[in-house]
């Protein structure tokens, strides 16, 4: 088994702790060493877990390691890559072994793919995508580089969403639109047209605001 560290003690970060269990469950993976978290005190116990320090700690931990970043805003996860990506720690992608996945779909690195997700055909999920609870991805579906879809999120076929993005939970995206990169869909919202860079969209139908 691997050492692996989740980078974030927050509710995401012990549901991530709760995947990889669920992972091991099935094919013995990894061995979680604890959370890294700027925010928590070392010490500090966390879903059975213990906080070994900051983000930091990941750099100076001695012998290979594998790390998750268990953050949902994509903005602060891609600064946490950041930090860690010039060394020779290494970034797996989770895939709960209940998700519903097509053979050819791409999976980038770091991503989180959480229980109850539905990938079919042709999907390509970008490096360090978080894919939450029980959302559905159609066929020829794109997402983006850190970006995050919260719980029951449903994207239909040939959508294409940028990197960095948020889609809160329950949000619907119709076929074939664009949304471009740093965009934030509220939760509820139905797409039906596509969006520029960089939007707040909001209501059904969804607007920008």
């Amino acid at each position: 088994m691997k050492n692996i560290l989740i980078c974030g003690a927050g509710g995401f970060g012990k549901e991530t702790a709760q995947l990889i269990r669920q992972i091991n469950s099935v094919s013995s993976r990894w061995n979680i060493i604890g959370f890294a978290d700027d925010n928590k005190s070392v010490g500090e116990m966390v879903a059975g877990l213990p906080v070994l320090g900051g983000v930091s700690y990941a750099l100076h931990h001695k012998g290979e390691l594998d790390v998750a970043i268990a953050i949902a805003d994509p903005h602060i996860r891609k600064s946490i890559y950041e930090q860690l990506c010039h060394t020779k720690l290494m970034f797996p992608s989770l895939i709960h072994p209940g998700v519903s996945i097509d053979f050819n779909a791409e999976i980038g690195a770091g991503s989180i793919v959480c229980a109850g997700v539905l990938i079919t055909t042709e999907v390509k999920l970008g490096n360090f995508s978080l894919i939450n609870l029980g959302c559905t991805l159609g066929h020829d579906s794109v997402i983006g580089d850190f970006t995050s879809l919260m719980p029951s999120v449903n994207v239909s076929g040939t959508v294409k969403i940028g990197a960095q993005c948020y889609v809160g939970v329950g949000a619907i995206i119709l076929q074939g639109l664009t949304i471009g990169d740093s965009c934030q869909v509220g939760a509820g919202a139905v797409v039906t047209k596509s969006f520029e860079a960089g939007k707040k969209i909001l209501g059904v139908p969804a607007r920008s605001i």
